[in-house]
């Protein structure tokens, strides 16, 4: 008895501190679940399985655009199909002679949702950011960068982030620690290098003790993502295969227990746009077939992207671009 006694305290103090208010479960009935029932453990593992399946992914998390080419001064997007009011459907982007984004606006219908404006120095590492204007709401957001454009402090009028950044002999930054005045803890990301001082490994620790561990190659494209919870329990496994000129052609996605859960290919033109892929959900037994179809101008940019799903057309993206 005293010992099924500690084992319900276990139960509790993990419940309560882990897991059910995170999913809306009612703390006083699962209380009165755990201490009247004989599906405690049931419950308890249930939480567990909860806090170590990963988030599947319903759409592609490899397709990109391409860098654009030429002297752009000036893109115009429109989007189509978008689904609520804070849906973007109208994108104006301003670039430098250096082809630097220098402004953009954001619009869902006529409705203005963000001006941004961005700010470098002559060595050509931005400087800083300003958002004027947040989701409709007026709003500053304003990011400060360093030298090195590593960021140094994010204000959005809310809330104040500062961030330290600690080098090593070969100015390779190794950690950089992110606090807040109005959150507990910090926010860790630290770093090791290969021999050539390309990254090899990057490690981000959340302010509740959560992990993201990634590894790169010796070209520094990412190879695997692994995830864990604040017990240091692995919850997800992702990694990532490239093609010869570094574009991601693969991501498979593991959960907790190394099951293949979820898995997304992929192809390139020459130029390195995405052409489409297919997305197996091994859970639901579904596959999901996407591709693109692009017009270009005389410059190589697109000016038309169409992505269909599974044979139904989902949504275009129509692109207005001035050159100087």
């Amino acid at each position: 008895k005293v010992k099924s006694e500690k084992l319900k305290v276990v139960y509790v103090l993990w419940i309560r501190k882990y897991r059910i208010g995170r999913y809306g479960v009612n703390y006083s009935l699962a209380m009165h679940i755990i201490r009247n029932t004989k599906y405690s453990i049931f419950i308890c593992l249930l939480c567990f399985y909860c806090s170590c399946t990963p988030d599947k992914a319903n759409y592609s998390l490899i397709m990109t655009d391409s860098p654009l080419k030429g002297q752009v001064k000036k893109t115009i997007s429109i989007f189509s199909q978008h689904q609520n009011s804070f849906d973007v459907n109208k994108e104006i982007e301003e670039y430098d002679l250096q082809n630097k984004k220098v402004s953009i606006i954001s619009y869902h219908d006529t409705t203005l949702l963000r001006t941004g404006h961005l700010k470098y120095k002559k060595n050509g590492t931005i400087s800083e950011s300003i958002d004027s204007c947040y989701y409709g709401f007026p709003k500053e957001v304003k990011h400060v960068y360093d030298s090195t454009g590593e960021e140094q402090i994010y204000f959005d009028g809310d809330q104040c982030y500062f961030t330290s950044v600690e080098f090593n002999a070969s100015r390779e930054i190794i950690s950089r620690k992110v606090t807040s005045h109005f959150y507990p803890g910090e926010e860790i990301d630290e770093y090791t290098y290969n021999s050539n001082s390309s990254k090899k490994t990057a490690i981000h620790t959340t302010n509740e003790n959560k992990k993201t561990v990634t590894e790169y190659d010796i070209h520094e494209k990412i190879t695997t993502e692994m995830s864990y919870n604040r017990l240091g329990i692995m919850t997800s496994l992702k990694t990532f295969e490239h093609d010869t000129m570094g574009e991601i052609t693969e991501v498979a996605w593991y959960n907790w227990c190394h099951l293949l859960k979820w898995k997304e290919s992929c192809k390139y033109d020459a130029n390195g746009n995405y052409l489409g892929g297919i997305i197996y959900d091994l859970e639901k037994n579904t596959k999901t077939i996407i591709w693109v179809v692009y017009q270009f101008d005389n410059v190589g940019n697109w000016t038309s992207k169409t992505t269909y799903t599974n044979g139904t057309q989902t949504s275009i993206k129509n692109r207005i671009i001035v050159y100087y």
